[in-house]
């Protein structure tokens, strides 16, 4: 071989050496190799540039019969949770806050992120209330929390104090309080109970929460984690039923509804709706009969005669509820069931669509005897509940274009039967709303809320407050006269049954107005100053009965424009002016401490002033004290490009400042649409459901208020200019 033949040496291999699947984007700008370091690769750390990483598109590894080891289903589920914390939050126009997942504001900037393509992407917590987020309720049952909450030690004697003394009397679910320390140490004090009995008395005791539901959507996603995790027994239907209650009145109305039918499903389950069957007499709340109950020997508690036996055993047997009482045991099943069936009514149907599931369901179960009905009237409430639900029934009935005839028949003459009873409780042996001691039955009050609210969803869609096209249908309407049975819908040209309808619709606007009128009288008779005292669903009833009241004001006001004698009608606008005062006034009470009642009160107050400035400006100057505050707190913070409300001269007379007030509404109304830092936004019907309902309330976002004058004689008053009025709710299909 020949000596200048040189043989090339053998190349060196490093150790260990391996295929990079990754390189960040700095790297790949340079077209320069990268070693793929995490959180940062060697290159950019030496020359101090910004590293990140996106995924490859070429595929998968270049490695043949290379494969990846399967896990087993439960370190796939923990590999997924811990790839979802590593997400980017879903973005809103940056308008971002701290994060359930604990990242920070420019980590959840990063939102084109591709790295983990096909999970979804944790929700953000929101600076702005106007931005918006995808999220339902199952991403959030996926996110992880940080679990700092539940892990506190709980003062229970400090909690109890706060629940009891502010919370307990309007909402008795659990035991009373001289048993309730038995209770807690029988059953291993249950931190979900105790964590949601404490912000219940935080709320009421501070305002944190008002300004920061963030934290109650994190308490409440914790207590969630740990009631899914743990046994399903009757403290899992006390938390479930207090946790959803905490996020309605917070505007997390997805989560409550979540939470509330997750409660309801349990309920059923554990067969607490047959709680009574043996010892039940006659129809139950909905008409059920039970048939045989002699031959029949289940307890509802015990597995000696169930179907489901091993429900009922973990039912009764769990190891926190194994010591209690018996007694103490069903008494609690029978308060948490009633207490589900006012408050799948009174949030779940205020919708005016929603039927409540246990309203269909056989409901064998005795009212409680703890607390006395001359307390609390638990009968009273619930079949006031059933009002409201029979009334939603029918507003479905009449948008069906079905006929109405004997359930308007047979609902209205209840809801009188109920009048009556409550303007004579000596003689239907009712309890009164106050008794002598000078303490309100909240239970009765309750169930006055529920027959209002009952009244008008009976009465509204019949009347001239609601939608033109529903009284012109003579399926509506049969009951009026027999004469109306014909073929021709068009009641524009048959003058005398035009007047028959009108005057039809006249009695129903009265009803409907009559019933917003007793809301607000039962506030008066209940002491303003007390409505704290009050459930804090009370927020809800008083911002139902102001939108009855803001459009009482409008038709009133233009049959004013329309009559010489209009002395009535200017008393009657009056009236609807202080009652509107009332509302709000009653709401802000709340709102210090619940962010809910701050959402609808700024709702009402922005329609006021959207519609009737000159009103708006009156109710203003009612509320001086918010709206020259510094710092306005969420119920009357405006937008800075909010249009001021029009100055009227003192020499104006009524008409033509109802006139000047209906103009310049419309006029504005182009003006607050469009501008975008409006305080509020106007719902849209194609964005998906939130854990934030734009107005702060299910029902305004879910319902629908238009009017029409077209049947009434207003001279040359551009009627079809009030179709703007069309705008004051939006409905989210």
């Amino acid at each position: 071989m020949s000596s200048d033949l040189q043989v090339a040496p053998p190349p060196v291999l490093k150790p260990n050496a391996k295929h990079i699947s990754r390189a960040c984007l700095e790297c790949r700008h340079r077209h320069v190799r990268c070693d793929g370091g995490s959180p940062k690769c060697s290159r950019c750390t030496k020359n101090g540039k910004e590293c990140s990483y996106v995924k490859s598109h070429r595929g998968g590894s270049r490695k043949k019969g290379v494969k990846k080891a399967k896990l087993n289903p439960l370190e796939a589920e923990r590999t997924l949770e811990q790839r979802r914390l590593e997400l980017p939050c879903v973005g809103a126009d940056g308008k971002v806050g701290s994060c359930p997942n604990g990242h920070t504001e420019s980590s959840c900037a990063l939102l084109a992120d591709n790295n983990f393509e096909g999970l979804e992407k944790l929700p953000c917590h929101l600076k702005d209330n106007n931005a918006r987020t995808q999220v339902t309720f199952e991403t959030m049952r996926r996110a992880t929390s940080n679990g700092t909450y539940l892990k506190q030690q709980f003062d229970v004697d400090a909690v109890l104090h706060n629940y009891y003394a502010k919370f307990h009397n309007a909402h008795p679910v659990l035991p009373p309080l001289s048993h309730m320390n038995k209770f807690l140490e029988r059953s291993d004090n249950p931190k979900e109970l105790l964590a949601v009995m404490k912000i219940i008395g935080d709320g009421y005791t501070t305002s944190k929460y008002a300004k920061d539901i963030n934290a109650v959507f994190d308490v409440a996603m914790e207590i969630s984690s740990l009631i899914n995790s743990g046994p399903k027994d009757l403290i899992s239907i006390q938390t479930l039923i207090l946790v959803s209650l905490v996020c309605h009145i917070s505007a997390l109305h997805d989560f409550s509804t979540t939470l509330r039918k997750q409660a309801i499903e349990l309920a059923l389950t554990l067969d607490i709706n047959n709680l009574d069957i043996e010892r039940f007499v006659g129809e139950d709340i909905n008409g059920n009969v039970l048939k045989d109950a002699g031959n029949r020997n289940t307890n509802g508690l015990t597995p000696s005669g169930s179907s489901t036996e091993e429900l009922n055993v973990n039912f009764f047997n769990t190891q926190r509820v194994r010591n209690l009482e018996e007694v103490c045991l069903k008494d609690c099943a029978r308060r948490c069931f009633w207490e589900l069936f006012f408050l799948d009514i009174i949030i779940g149907c205020a919708d005016g669509k929603t039927l409540s599931t246990l309203a269909q369901k056989q409901c064998f179960v005795n009212y409680p005897s703890d607390p006395p009905r001359a307390k609390f009237d638990y009968e009273t409430r619930a079949h006031c509940s059933k009002l409201v639900d029979e009334s939603v029934r029918l507003n479905n009935i009449i948008f069906s274009n079905m006929s109405i005839g004997q359930q308007y028949t047979k609902l209205t003459a209840s809801l009188s039967n109920w009048e009556l009873k409550f303007s004579n409780p000596d003689f239907y042996q009712l309890p009164y709303l106050i008794d002598q001691n000078g303490t309100v039955n909240e239970g009765v009050h309750q169930g006055i809320i529920m027959l209002n609210y009952a009244k008008i969803f009976t009465h509204r869609p019949l009347s001239f407050l609601w939608r033109s096209d529903i009284p012109r249908n003579l399926k509506c309407v049969e009951f009026l006269s027999d004469q109306l049975k014909n073929d021709n819908d068009n009641c524009q040209d048959l003058p005398t049954q035009k007047d028959l309808i009108n005057s039809r619709k006249i009695i129903e606007t009265r009803k409907t107005i009559d019933a917003a009128n007793s809301i607000a009288k039962t506030l008066i008779d209940t002491n303003p100053v007390d409505v704290l005292k009050r459930t804090p669903l009370s927020a809800c009833s008083m911002a139902f009965a102001g939108l009855v009241h803001l459009s009482a004001y409008l038709w009133s006001s233009q049959i004013v424009q329309t009559q010489e004698q209009h002395n009535l009608n200017i008393c009657d606008l009056n009236i609807y002016e202080e009652y509107l005062k009332l509302e709000l006034s009653g709401i802000y009470q709340i709102s210090t401490h619940f962010y809910l009642s701050a959402k609808i009160a700024n709702y009402l107050m922005d329609n006021v002033q959207r519609l009737l400035p000159s009103l708006y400006s009156k109710i203003q100057h009612h509320f001086k004290h918010y709206s020259n505050a510094r710092d306005p707190p969420a119920t009357i913070a405006r937008s800075p490009n909010a249009v001021i409300p029009m100055n009227e001269s003192p020499s104006m007379n009524s008409n033509e400042a109802l006139s000047n007030n209906i103009t310049y509404s419309l006029a504005m109304e182009g003006n607050s649409s469009s501008d975008k830092n409006f305080s509020l936004t106007t719902p849209s019907s194609d964005e998906p459901p939130s854990p934030q309902s734009d107005t702060g309330c299910n029902w305004i976002d879910k319902n629908q208020m238009d009017f029409d004058f077209s049947n009434m004689e207003f001279g040359g008053f551009d009627i079809d200019s009030l179709n703007a009025i069309e705008e004051l709710f939006k409905v989210n299909n």
